[in-house]
């Protein structure tokens, strides 16, 4: 006999009890199984953050993907069909053409919206770059923004792999924002419970 338990078991065991029942039992399982049950988090940010590291040498989306799957983690990560992980936007436009990009685009942000949509959290992958020839600590896009208005307002956990300064283009969009700077500190994700 198994001391493990199955969800089948516990599924049929809770459907069996009263709602206030259904709620301490819920409460019992988060207290002691706290720090187990790991997060999804689905990663936004530009296309070159997918293989490239930062000047500064902050990791790529591709090697925080394998730290926090190492971790226990689920992660989701942006993808355009038949455009090779890694490819930028421009990269694709060049091999595909514009009429291409923008014909898929539309698709592509609604299935990341999905993603996002099923996710505990959301991690902002922005790396600095120079824009308009001045440098930007932390930057990210309008794309990126719009994702992180979707987990706003599904109210996911957000997380911002590195600090924003006020010259960022939305500055004033995610300064008040309840998100969590990770400082590049990816101990800092936490698993539920935790």
């Amino acid at each position: 006999m198994s001391d493990k338990v199955t969800l089948e078991e516990v599924e049929r065991i809770a459907v069996q009890l009263s709602p206030n029942e259904q709620l301490k039992l819920i409460a019992w399982i988060c207290e002691n199984l706290s720090g187990l049950l790991p997060l999804k988090i689905t990663f936004c940010g530009s296309s070159k953050t997918y293989t490239n590291r930062d000047a500064d040498g902050t990791p790529s989306m591709e090697e925080i993907r394998n730290r926090l799957t190492a971790q226990g983690h689920i992660c989701f990560l942006p993808e355009i069909p038949g455009m090779p992980f890694g490819m930028s936007e421009q990269d694709f436009i060049e091999k595909f053409g514009r009429e291409e990009l923008l014909r898929i685009k539309p698709i592509v942000t609604l299935e990341h919206f999905k993603k996002i949509e099923v996710s505990d959290a959301v991690l902002i992958v922005n790396h600095s770059r120079e824009r308009n020839r001045e440098f930007i600590e932390g930057y990210f896009g309008s794309n990126t923004l719009m994702e992180l208005a979707v987990a706003y307002y599904l109210r996911k956990k957000i997380y911002i792999l590195k600090p924003f300064q006020k010259n960022h283009p939305h500055y004033d969009e995610i300064a008040k924002l309840d998100a969590i700077i990770l400082n590049g500190d990816l101990s800092r994700i936490r698993k539920i419970g935790d």
